[in-house]
């Protein structure tokens, strides 16, 4: 018969595999649900590549771009938020219009407006 400590020992290796086992599942299972999704975006939409990474890029762009022409931080939450609020205004005006170029440059600026309300931290 093995001492406390060995049997702690076994117990806690034991654990440990378990926990290992169930993190390498649900690795799987995460990368299944990604690739399940994908299919399902691109089933319906017809979209063959989410690519976030580019769409993140032109958000960033447009980030700095707002925050060349107007450098001066937004005064309050209140302020932020109308900036957004103009934004997604906009954004609607485009879609009611079916200009849906134009509509996709907005939604841009609209997720720009989202990072610059979140970055400027005062309201966060």
């Amino acid at each position: 018969m093995g001492s406390l400590e060995d049997d702690l020992d076994f117990a806690w290796t034991q654990a440990n595999k378990q926990q290992k086992r169930r993190e390498e599942e649900d690795a799987r299972n995460n990368e299944i649900s990604d690739r399940r999704f994908e299919e399902l975006v691109a089933a319906r939409w017809g979209v063959v590549e989410i690519d976030v990474d580019a769409l993140l890029v032109e958000v960033k762009a447009e980030v700095l771009r707002a925050l060349k022409k107007f450098p001066r931080p937004q005064a309050s939450a209140h302020e932020g938020y109308a900036v957004l609020l103009e934004e997604v205004e906009e954004l609607w005006d485009d879609i009611k219009a079916n200009s849906l170029v134009t509509a996709r440059v907005e939604a841009v600026q609209v997720a720009a407006m989202a990072v610059r309300y979140l970055l400027e931290g005062k309201h966060v």
